[in-house]
């Protein structure tokens, strides 16, 4: 009896854990650039002691973690000078006082200083490592596929840089849209910027819906499986104070 409650409150833990993360993403599926998130689960053996004496082997639920989809969100134009979004497999890179992070959120303007920064206010850096500083008199820069700004006369300004990673399954979000990893920075090849464009939530709202009725109904099930051993558990002892008496 023990042994299908502990199996049972496991395999809740777990579909409480995937809700989580699919509400989390249906509540970002208007966040530009958001990745959607799914659980890593593996399973995990634990031995148990029979009543003979015996032991044998039952199957918990072990939560590894969650997995990034970087597949691409939408493209939707915005005629937004600063808006910027990425296509193919590519980072911006910003300056944190934790360090240099990587972002795909391409909504960026200039602060008081004239840096080019992102929503959060991080200076997005050049391909030397080095801040992007915009003049007034420069007036808005032109952003082509290879992040070169110019101006209108054509005067290069400088160059957003684009880096990629050999395995983007280590990387980690760390708030504001940002990502880190211990991986080094690579050129991002296969990658170019669109300017006046955003890119949306990869997220699909109806199959995220669809995964979270398939967790509620589970998670329903579990209940009652849990309640039908407590209920037998319930009438074992009641039984046995009736022989006893």
């Amino acid at each position: 009896m023990e042994t299908a409650l502990l199996v049972g409150l496991s395999r809740q833990m777990a579909a409480r854990r995937n809700m989580d993360v699919i509400a989390n993403n249906l509540a970002n599926m208007t966040t530009t650039s958001f990745k959607a998130e799914s659980v890593i689960f593996e399973e995990y053996l634990v031995d148990m002691t029979n009543e003979d004496g015996s032991t044998s082997q039952v199957s918990m639920v072990l939560d590894r973690g969650t997995s990034l989809n970087f597949s691409e969100g939408r493209m939707d134009p915005t005629n937004n000078p600063f808006d910027l979004a990425i296509s193919g497999e590519g980072f911006f890179v910003v300056e944190t006082f934790d360090g240099d992070r990587y972002t795909r959120n391409g909504h960026l303007g200039t602060n008081e200083e004239g840096l080019l920064v992102d929503g959060a206010g991080h200076p997005v850096l050049n391909m030397d490592g080095d801040v992007i500083t915009l003049r007034p008199e420069d007036g808005i820069p032109s952003i082509a596929h290879d992040g070169t700004l110019t101006t209108r006369e054509g005067n290069v300004l400088d160059r957003i840089n684009l880096v990629s990673f050999e395995d983007t399954s280590q990387m980690e979000k760390v708030g504001d849209s940002l990502y880190t990893t211990d991986q080094a920075p690579m050129a991002a090849e296969n990658a170019g910027i669109l300017q006046g464009t955003i890119e949306t939530s990869n997220v699909v709202p109806i199959l995220e819906m669809t995964r979270m009725i398939s967790v509620s109904r589970a998670y329903q099930s579990i209940s009652k499986m849990i309640e039908t051993s407590d209920q037998l558990t319930r009438d074992t002892i009641r039984r046995l104070a009736d022989t006893s008496a």
